[in-house]
């Protein structure tokens, strides 16, 4: 893969929802003539950390010649609405596979990627049978909710879901506390 090759890179491009409600996303692509193939993520794990690199690198995916698309999903970090775990993946993942097929630098071909609750916006996404989605790639994650990571044998997983709740808490504690002037 040549290092020479030029990429653009744009920041919180703004998405409106069926709803109105808008999410932001960061794209990465070539900066030369498309259109290119289109790799989403939806994340509400915070569109510019590291994690949101988790199996594929969107610089090095561009420089391969698709267009990266990273969302921060409803009511996380950069993007509007109220956060509801699963709540709105569903339409929200439709519209947003379709918006990212019907840009100027898009094929029209989707694919989604990503691990743990990246991958159920993948599978909540597919659900819907937007006509732009072609492929999804979800690991670590669970196609069946009433049955994996929520529950158990028809019990509620209150461990599991209290330490996955405390710990976006604590992120995005951490980053609001971390942004604020005059602390290290």
């Amino acid at each position: 893969m040549p290092d020479s090759i030029s990429l653009k890179m744009e920041s919180d491009v703004a998405v409106t929802m069926r709803d109105g409600v808008t999410l932001y996303a960061d794209i990465y692509r070539p900066d030369s003539d498309g259109p290119f193939p289109t790799i989403l993520q939806r994340t509400p794990y915070d569109k510019t950390n590291a994690l949101s690199a988790t199996m594929l690198d969107p610089i090095r995916a561009a420089k391969a010649g698709f267009a990266v698309v990273i969302q921060d999903t409803r009511g996380r970090y950069a993007s509007d609405g109220e956060f509801y775990a699963f709540r709105d993946d569903i339409n929200d993942g439709y519209d947003t596979v379709e918006w990212a097929a019907s840009q100027p630098w898009s094929t029209g071909k989707v694919g989604m990627y990503g691990a743990s609750y990246v991958g159920a916006t993948q599978w909540l996404a597919a659900i819907s049978r937007p006509p732009h989605l072609v492929t999804i790639a979800p690991t670590v994650t669970a196609s069946n909710y009433h049955e994996g990571w929520t529950y158990q044998g028809g019990a509620f997983e209150l461990g599991f879901n209290m330490s996955w709740t405390l710990l976006q808490l604590t992120l995005a504690n951490f980053k609001n506390v971390s942004s604020v002037q005059g602390v290290p």
